[in-house]
C-alpha cells in the first residue's frame, strides 16, 4: 500500500485522485481493526489481516475482471455508455495507462454512437495539436479506432496510413485487425495482404500477444477473400477452435459483406491460400509440441496438502478438550489452536539441525514436505503460501523442462536448501520445515530459463517478465531478512541450487541429448532411492532417543553447572528479583531451565522453595496488574517426582498457559540448590522433555565455596484490579 502510494504521488494526483482516496480509507480501516483490542484475536473477533486481505482481492483482482466482463457484454450489446461507466469504475481500482486508455476510448464510442464523431475527432486533433511528437501515439490510435467504429472506413485507412510511424501494427496489433477489416470493405485487399505479411514476419519472435493478434488478422483476411466456408474449416482446428464467440461473429460479418463484392485478384487468392496452409502447420505443429500438464506439480502440492491433513489429525487428538467441530467454531473466531512444539517437528522428521549434524541427513528430505508452526492458523498460513507459490512456478516450470527435469530440480533445490538452513550460524536458528526453499528453485529455474531465452514469448515480453521475477525474487529475500521466522539460509541456497540445476538441464544446455536423458534417469532413481529410506527413518523416529543422543555441552551460572543439548541458548531474565539467574531456553524440548542457589537462612528446604514460588506468583499477578488485563487464575499442582529432589508446581492459566516445575536439593545448612523448569501449559510434558529434564537435573554440580547471590528487597506484589471474575489462587 505504502509502494501504491508513493506511486501515485511520483505521477500526479490529479489523475489518481479516487484511487489515493481508496488507499488511505483502505489504509485507515486497517489500521482500526489491528490496534482495535475487540477485532484482535485475543478478543475473539475475526482475523483483521485475513479479512484486510479479502477485501483487497475482491477489490484489486475479482471486481476488475467482473468489470472486464460487463464491458464485453456491454459493446456486444452497443451500449456504449455503460462500458465507459464500467471503464470508468475499473480505472478507479486498477489505475494507469491502460486501463485510462480504454476509459478514454470508450468514451469516444459513446459519444460517435451519439452522432458526435465529429465533435470527437475534432477534440482529439485539438489535443493532438497540444501534445509533443513522440507522445502523440495514443491519440493517433485513437483517431483512427473511432473512425473504424463509426464505418467510416476509407478515413481511418488514410490515417492509418498518413501515421505509419504512430500506427505500427506490431505494438498495436488490435488496431492492424481494425484496419484488414477496413481494407476489407473498401475493396483494397491487397493492402490487407501486406499487412498480413507485415505481421507475420513481426510475430516470428513468439510474443504471445502478437502470436494471439496475429491469428485474428489472419482469419479476418481469410474470411475477406473466401467466404465463410473456408472459415468454418480452419475455425475446427485445435489451436483455433477456442476462438471467443464475438470474433466469430465478426469474422462471419466480414465474409458476409464481402459477398456481393468484386471477387478477389488472383495474387490475392494466391497469398491467402499459402496463408491458410501456414495455419493449418501451425497448429498441427502446436497439437504435437504441446506443453505437458502439469501432473508433477499436481501431485507434489497433493502430497504436501495431504502430509498437512495427516499431521494435523495426529496433533488435534493429542490435545486435550475441544473435538473437530468446536476446533473449527474456535478457528472461525479467531481463537488460537496449538498446534506443533518442538518434540512434535522432530517426531514428524522436521529439519532439526542439531540432530542432521549428528548424522540424521534423512531429515533434509522428509522436512520439504512438513508445514506447521506454534498455532493451527500458523500452519495453515505456511501451507497455503507454500503451495500458492509451487502451483504458480510448477505450471510455468514444469512445461519448460519436462516432468523428470522438473522433479529434479525441485528436489535437489529442497535438499540443499534445508543443508543450507542447517549450517545456518544463528543461535536461533534449531528446527526448520517447509517447501520454501524447494518453491525458490522453481523461481531460480524460471530466471535462468527466461536468461537462456528458452521460455515462449518475445524479447519485449520476455525481458517484462525477466524483470517482474527479479522483483519477485528480491521482495521474497527481503521479507525473508526482516521476518524473524522465515529462514532465509533456505530460501537462497533453494534460489541458487535450482538455478544451477536448471542450467545444467535445460533444453539445449551442456547436459543434452542422450546423455541429459540418462543424467536425469539416473538422477530420479537416486532421489528416489534416498527418499524412500528417509520415508521408513521418519516412520521409526523416537524423539526421546534422538534428543538422548545429542552431545551436550556444560553451562556454568552463579557458580551451578549443568549440561544442556546444543540447541539451549542462555538468557537472562528482567526481573530485578531474580539477581545473576540465567534461563537456558531449549525450544525443541520446550523448557526454560533456570538453575540458581538459594539461602537456607534457617529455613527448611520446603520453605526455601515456597519462597521461591511465591515470589513468580507475586510477579505473574503484577504483570497482569500493569497491563491491565484480568489475573490468570495460579494453581498448585503435583509435579514430577526426582529422586534426590524436593519439587512443586504452580500452573499460571490463561492463553499464554505455563507449568512452573521448582526442583531443590540441599547442599549443606546453609544452602540450597535450585532449578527452576517452565513448560507448556497447554499440553501434557512429552516422555522426550520429561527425560531431558531428568538429564538436566542429573548434570547439577555446584563449585565448591559458591554462594547465593544476596537478593534484593522483593517488591510487594501490587493489588490485583477488580474484575467480575477476579483471580482464583488454589493451593
Amino acid at each position: 500500500m505504502a509502494l501504491e502510494v508513493t506511486a501515485v504521488l511520483r505521477t500526479g494526483i490529479s489523475a489518481r485522485r479516487g484511487y489515493l482516496v481508496l488507499l488511505l480509507v483502505a489504509g485507515a480501516l486497517l489500521g482500526y481493526t489491528v490496534s482495535e483490542p475487540r477485532f484482535s484475536n485475543e478478543g475473539g473477533g475475526p482475523w483483521p489481516e485475513l479479512v484486510a486481505g479479502v477485501l483487497l482481492c475482491t477489490l484489486t483482482v475479482f471486481i476488475p475482471r467482473l468489470l472486464d466482463r460487463l464491458i464485453r457484454v456491454a459493446l456486444q450489446s452497443q451500449r456504449m455508455v455503460a462500458a465507459a461507466r464500467f471503464a470508468a469504475v475499473k480505472e478507479l481500482l486498477q489505475p494507469g495507462r491502460a486501463t485510462t486508455a480504454e476509459r478514454e476510448l470508450l468514451a469516444d464510442f459513446a459519444s460517435a454512437r451519439a452522432g458526435g464523431v465529429d465533435a470527437v475527432m475534432r477534440a482529439l486533433r485539438e489535443r493532438l495539436a497540444e501534445t509533443e511528437p513522440e507522445d502523440a501515439e495514443p491519440l493517433h490510435e485513437r483517431m483512427i479506432t473511432t473512425l473504424a467504429f463509426a464505418g467510416r472506413w476509407r478515413e481511418a485507412a488514410a490515417h492509418f496510413e498518413a501515421h505509419p510511424e504512430a500506427a505500427e501494427p506490431l505494438r498495436h496489433p488490435a488496431l492492424a485487425i481494425q484496419m484488414v477489416q477496413a481494407y476489407a470493405a473498401t475493396d483494397q485487399l491487397e493492402k490487407a495482404g501486406q499487412l498480413v505479411h507485415r505481421m507475420e514476419q513481426g510475430a516470428g519472435s513468439g510474443d504471445p500477444r502478437a502470436q494471439a493478434a496475429l491469428q485474428q488478422l489472419r482469419l479476418m483476411f481469410l474470411a475477406a477473400v473466401g467466404g465463410a466456408q473456408g472459415i468454418d474449416r480452419l475455425l475446427g482446428l485445435p489451436d483455433l477452435g477456442r476462438m471467443p464467440r464475438r470474433t466469430r461473429t465478426l469474422l462471419a460479418q466480414v465474409a458476409e459483406a464481402r459477398r456481393a463484392a468484386e471477387p478477389p485478384s488472383e495474387e490475392v487468392v494466391r497469398f491467402a491460400r499459402s496463408v491458410a496452409e501456414r495455419m493449418v502447420a501451425e497448429a498441427r505443429s502446436a497439437a504435437r509440441d504441446v506443453a505437458p500438464r502439469p501432473v508433477a506439480t499436481t501431485a507434489l502440492i497433493a502430497v504436501n496438502v495431504g502430509v498437512f491433513l495427516l499431521t494435523a489429525i495426529l496433533a488435534l487428538r493429542r490435545l486435550d478438550g475441544p473435538g473437530p467441530r468446536a476446533v473449527l467454531g474456535q478457528i472461525l473466531k479467531g481463537h488460537s489452536i496449538p498446534f506443533l512444539d518442538g518434540v512434535d517437528l522432530v517426531r514428524i522428521g522436521a529439519s532439526f539441525h542439531a540432530a542432521v549434524r549428528a548424522g540424521e541427513w534423512w531429515r533434509l528430505w522428509s522436512a520439504m514436505f512438513l508445514h506447521g508452526g506454534e498455532t493451527l492458523g500458523q500452519g495453515l498460513v505456511h501451507l497455503g503460501l507454500n503451495m500458492y507459490g509451487l502451483f504458480l512456478l510448477g505450471w510455468f516450470v514444469e512445461p519448460m523442462f519436462g516432468r523428470g527435469r522438473f522433479l529434479v530440480i525441485y528436489a535437489v533445490a529442497g535438499l540443499v536448501g534445508n543443508l543450507a538452513s542447517v549450517v545456518n550460524p544463528n543461535p536461533e536458528a534449531v528446527l526448520s520445515l517447509g517447501a520454501s526453499g524447494a518453491v525458490m528453485g522453481l523461481l531460480g529455474a524460471l530466471l535462468v530459463a527466461f536468461r537462456a531465452r528458452r521460455g515462449s514469448g518475445g524479447e519485449e515480453w520476455r525481458r517484462a517478465v525477466r524483470i517482474n521475477l527479479y522483483v519477485l525474487t528480491a521482495i521474497q529475500l527481503g521479507f525473508g531478512a526482516v521476518v524473524h521466522v522465515v529462514d532465509n539460509w533456505a530460501h537462497v541456497g533453494g534460489l541458487l541450487a535450482g538455478a544451477a540445476t536448471a542450467w545444467l538441464l535445460v533444453p539445449g544446455g551442456p547436459i543434452r541429448g542422450r546423455l541429459g536423458k540418462a543424467a536425469v534417469a539416473l538422477a530420479l532413481v537416486a532421489l528416489g532411492v534416498s527418499a524412500a529410506w528417509s520415508a521408513a527413518a521418519a516412520a521409526r523416529e523416537a524423539p526421546a532417543a534422538t534428543m538422548a543422543a545429542l552431545p551436550r555441552r556444560e553451562e556454568r551460572a552463579g557458580g551451578v553447572r549443568i549440561t544442556v543439548p546444543p540447541q539451549a541458548r542462555p538468557e537472562r531474565p528482567q526481573e530485578e528479583e531474580w539477581p545473576g539467574e540465567v534461563v537456558y531456553v531449549d525450544p525443541v524440548a520446550g523448557l526454560f531451565s533456570a538453575p540458581h542457589l538459594v539461602a537456607l537462612e534457617g529455613r527448611s528446604l520446603d520453605g526455601a522453595l515456597a519462597a521461591c514460588v511465591e515470589r513468580d506468583r507475586a510477579a505473574i499477578l503484577r504483570a497482569a496488574h500493569e497491563s491491565r488485563s484480568d489475573p490468570p487464575a495460579i494453581d498448585a499442582a503435583e509435579p514430577p517426582s526426582i529422586d534426590r529432589w524436593t519439587a512443586r508446581e504452580l500452573d499460571e492459566g490463561g492463553p499464554e498457559a505455563k507449568r512452573m516445575l521448582y526442583y531443590a536439593r540441599a547442599l549443606d545448612a546453609r544452602r540450597a540448590v535450585v532449578v527452576e523448569i517452565t513448560f507448556d501449559g497447554r499440553r501434557p510434558i512429552p516422555p522426550a522433555a520429561r527425560a531431558e529434564i531428568d538429564r538436566v537435573l542429573a548434570s547439577v554440580e555446584v563449585d565448591p565455596g559458591a554462594e547465593p547471590p544476596r537478593a534484593p528487597t522483593a517488591k510487594a506484589p501490587a493489588p490485583a484490579p477488580a474484575s467480575d471474575g477476579g483471580a482464583e489462587v488454589r493451593r
